[in-house]
């Protein structure tokens, strides 16, 4: 049976203040909380517009299974990606036609999904931040692809990752409700709220507070980055050349900012590949990070070594390019405190490891959160920032690269950029070529891939997600 970690939006309980509060809401020029709306036509800009949907058990076929506890129904089996999925976006249908839902430390059976005020959720519904939209409000979003464009949304719900001028459109069930909830996240130029439309709301006070997120020692950012890094490491001399130089390409034609982890000891005679990675760095594209100076497990070694090798690699570093480089992408993902202090010396104030050794080190208690504000003092003095990588292009799995499913790259995008402020797409030459009938990696380009990241920084374009690197997100919201 497959480990269940549970992580989801969630819907927060909320609760009218009463019928006084509420008539003053109605008969108010200017809506109680609509804080970001003109006075005079209601409207306001610049809000960030995300969809949610609800999961549907038989369209899922992976063969890991996971067993949860139902009060009232017992134990229980389902499809570890089916409960991934229901305790991210809130409710999730079940083959029997009921729903579970994930809250409270606890699963929940109902016969609906559930809005946070215990309204079942249909489609149209939108969770929104009180305090910038009011409760029972009806709101249009003019800037939608078709037909959302021309609809009229109600403000039922709340979530745990919906702060500000955030949006979260209920699209409904199955994977159609999936892909429409892909669709329509973005940014949105413009909301309106329509005329005198706030109504009172029926709640259920046996739906409890919120959810845990994917990352679940943060609350979401109120503004955001609202950006992507794309992250390719293994950069290396005489090595499948067309998996690194390909992707370099791309991003050099597209004018996109793309992060390089560059082994050091094994980097500078290749006048291909070095060429390329020169090219974009004196063009201001690519950030070049360290990914050790061999391609060794450091959490393996002594502080001391540690110390020493990355010294080592920071000062072949600045002989090729000029400058030492301020970015560490731990080779294999694991590192420890250790090097955490061995960096602190040498004055490299970002790690890039993945989000399952931030977890490991301390519960993700030290991902960098990009939002306003965020000059806190234990900010301040943070010596390191740690911007893990979160979605893998592809992940080596029982000795083969598997291909995360453009589908799960994409919700996981949307989701990372509400819980954290910003995304890490890591990518590696492999990704992006053949392999032989052994499995052997083949320096011969695999178009496919290659057309699938280029897809992705259309997406990116299109949703109007910046791309940036590390050090920029450091600059701006440290």
């Amino acid at each position: 049976m497959g480990q269940f970690q549970p992580g989801t939006k969630g819907r927060l309980l909320l609760v009218l203040l009463g019928a006084m509060v509420l008539a003053v809401m109605i008969v108010s020029v200017r809506p109680i909380g609509a804080l970001d709306f003109d006075s005079f036509n209601n409207c306001s800009s610049d809000w960030y517009v995300t969809g949610y949907f609800t999961p549907v058990e038989k369209d899922y076929a992976s063969p890991e299974m996971h067993i949860i506890y139902v009060p009232g129904i017992g134990n229980m089996t389902y499809n570890s990606n089916f409960l991934n999925d229901v305790a991210r976006e809130g409710w999730g249908k079940t083959h029997l036609g009921w729903y579970i839902g994930f809250y409270d430390n606890s699963w929940h059976k109902s016969p609906s999904p559930l809005a946070a005020n215990g309204q079942p959720l249909t489609i149209g519904m939108v969770a929104t931040d009180p305090r910038r939209i009011p409760p029972g409000a009806s709101l249009s979003i003019n800037t939608l692809p078709q037909p959302w464009n021309s609809s009229t949304f109600r403000a039922t719900d709340t979530g745990s990752n919906i702060f500000g001028k955030h949006i979260d459109v209920y699209t409904g069930e199955g994977r159609i409700a999936q892909t429409k909830s892909f669709e329509i996240s973005g940014k949105a130029e413009q909301v309106c709220l329509v005329a005198n439309s706030v109504l009172p709301l029926l709640h259920n006070n046996s739906i409890p507070p919120p959810l845990f997120p994917r990352f679940m020692n943060h609350i979401a950012p109120r503004i955001t980055c609202y950006c992507v890094i794309f992250r390719m490491d293994d950069v290396q001399d005489y090595w499948i050349t067309q998996g690194q130089l390909m992707p370099m390409d791309l991003f050099l034609t597209r004018n996109q900012s793309l992060s390089l982890g560059l082994i050091m000891h094994m980097v500078g005679n290749d006048s291909s590949v070095m060429g390329l990675v020169r090219e974009g760095y004196q063009k201001g594209l690519f950030e070049l990070a360290l990914h050790g100076w061999d391609h060794v497990d450091y959490s393996k070694l002594s502080e001391q070594q540690q110390q020493n090798s990355l010294e080592k690699a920071n000062e072949k570093m600045k002989y090729m390019f000029g400058t030492k480089s301020k970015i560490f992408i731990p080779p294999y993902d694991p590192y420890n405190n250790d090097t955490l202090r061995a960096l602190s010396r040498l004055d490299i104030p970002i790690i890039s490891s993945f989000a399952y050794e931030e977890a490991n080190l301390d519960q993700n208690r030290s991902i960098f959160v990009a939002e306003e504000k965020a000059h806190s003092n234990d900010r301040i003095n943070q010596t390191i920032y740690h911007i893990p990588g979160t979605i893998p292009f592809k992940q080596y799995l029982n000795g083969t690269w598997v291909k995360t499913p453009m589908s799960k790259i994409l919700n996981d995008l949307s989701y990372d950029i509400k819980s954290l402020g910003y995304a890490v797409i890591v990518l590696h030459p492999q990704d992006f070529v053949k392999t032989d009938r052994n499995g052997t990696l083949v320096n011969i380009l695999d178009r496919k891939e290659i057309n699938d990241l280029s897809f992705l920084l259309d997406y990116v374009s299109l949703k109007k997600i910046h791309v940036t690197s590390f050090s920029g997100l450091v600059r701006k919201w440290a």
